[in-house]
């Protein structure tokens, strides 16, 4: 029966797997340290859609697809406020679902750090808008 000896790699080539090895390391570290993976800081200011949006829009009467292009909102979340809207008008027509900004926190899956990114996309029945000067 032939006898397998327990080393199967010769020393020149143990050798050279090393160099391979630290070879490949070096290039990572150098890879790492000319591309660090940061954040820039300070974020834009302008959102990332928001050049999307030509006007404010009121939720009251907005459809899905304008609510949808608003920052954090999509097409889910834009349909709950269809629905709160639906219902809120079903129980009096005559009121608006949405009179106030904090009116939006009655919808579902909108909080208070969503509400302040909305703020400035949207306006409501009593708010006027600025008129420019001619």
């Amino acid at each position: 029966m032939p006898s397998f000896a327990p080393d199967t790699w010769t020393l020149p080539q143990r050798k050279v797997l090393l160099g391979v090895g630290v070879l490949l390391c070096a290039y990572v570290a150098v890879l790492l340290l000319r591309n660090p993976l940061t954040v820039t800081d300070p974020q834009p200011v302008d959102p990332a859609r928001g050049l999307a949006l030509a006007d404010r829009i009121d939720p009251n009467t907005a459809s899905a697809h304008e609510l949808a292009v608003l920052p954090m909102v999509g097409m889910r979340r834009a349909q709950d406020i269809i629905d709160h809207r639906t219902r809120a008008f079903a129980r009096d027509p005559n009121l608006p679902a949405f009179a106030i900004d904090d009116d939006l926190l009655k919808v579902r899956g909108i909080g208070v750090a969503m509400l302040n990114t909305l703020r400035p996309y949207l306006i409501f029945p009593d708010e006027k808008l600025p008129v420019a000067a001619p």
